[in-house]
Formats: C-alpha cells, sequence, structure tokens
C-alpha cells in the first residue's frame, strides 16, 4: 500500500490563518519562526514559484511547485532489515542467496547484525553472507515496516 504525506498549499496558510496564529515554522537550524517571520518566508517561497509545503517528516522526492508527495512503497525485505538495523544491533531474518520469496519458502534464519559491502548480509565477522533478507519477529512471523516502528 502507497503511503501519500499530506501537504499544505502556502497560499491557503496565508490566507487562511490569522495574523498571529502562524506559529508552527522553523528555521533551517530548528528556531522557532514568528508569525511575522513565518509570513515573510512564505511570501518568498510563493515568489519563487513554490505552491505547496510538507506537512510533518521530511518526504523524499516532495514537489513543491504543486505536486505533493509522489507516494512511497512501505520497506520490505533487505530494505527494511537496513532500516531496522539503523536503530538496533541484530534482527532476526529469513535468508537466501536466490530471491525474498526463496528466502520466506525455505525458512532458513539467521540473526543479522550488519550490511558487508552494501551487497551482503552477514551475521558474524568473516561469514559470505546472503544476497537476500527478509525480517522476520522473535516468533517467525515476516515484520512489516509498522510493526518495526519504522
Amino acid at each position: 500500500m502507497t503511503t501519500y504525506h499530506m501537504k499544505q498549499s502556502i497560499a491557503g496558510c496565508l490566507r487562511n490563518n490569522r495574523v498571529g496564529t502562524i506559529d508552527f515554522l522553523e528555521d533551517e537550524n530548528g528556531k522557532p519562526l514568528s508569525d511575522a517571520e513565518a509570513r515573510i518566508e512564505l511570501n518568498k517561497l510563493l515568489e519563487a514559484g513554490h505552491t505547496v509545503m510538507p506537512v510533518g517528516d521530511d518526504c523524499e522526492g516532495f514537489d513543491v511547485f504543486g505536486g505533493g508527495c509522489p507516494g512511497h512503497e512501505p520497506l520490505t525485505g533487505g530494505d527494511l532489515c537496513k532500516a531496522i538495523l539503523k536503530n538496533q544491533v541484530y534482527q532476526p531474518c529469513f535468508v537466501s542467496d536466490v530471491s525474498e520469496s526463496h528466502a520466506i519458502e525455505r525458512k532458513q534464519t539467521a540473526m543479522i547484525d550488519k550490511t558487508y559491502s552494501g551487497i551482503k548480509f552477514t551475521f558474524r565477522s568473516g561469514c559470505n553472507g546472503w544476497a537476500y533478507v527478509v525480517p522476520i519477529s522473535n516468533m517467525g512471523k515476516i515484520l512489516t515496516a509498522k510493526e518495526a516502528g519504522l
């Protein structure tokens, strides 16, 4: 299921928010902007041709000229494993050198602890590793990005 991030019309933000109520924007250093500062910055964006801004988290590929979020497919398999390993040391996975579907079918498991050369996933130093991994729970259930907290 594709995820789409929300967008906010810049003109609508300026038009529909009473003076003194645009207090939710920050500068590039994370400092909150006053309403007056925010209105100046929003008008600069409009002058540059921007029509929308993202709401919430960063959105890769966001089109500020009207398209907004291009949509994002959920993380699965090796991409999900890489994302999980940014926040923890180990992740149990089904493993294979053939494909992710082969890893699921054969159900060989390994405790993955890092990626090796960006190509193979390993479970201990010196191991040749596997090309395909599918993250699983401690009970052997395939994890989704949502279940992994991503």
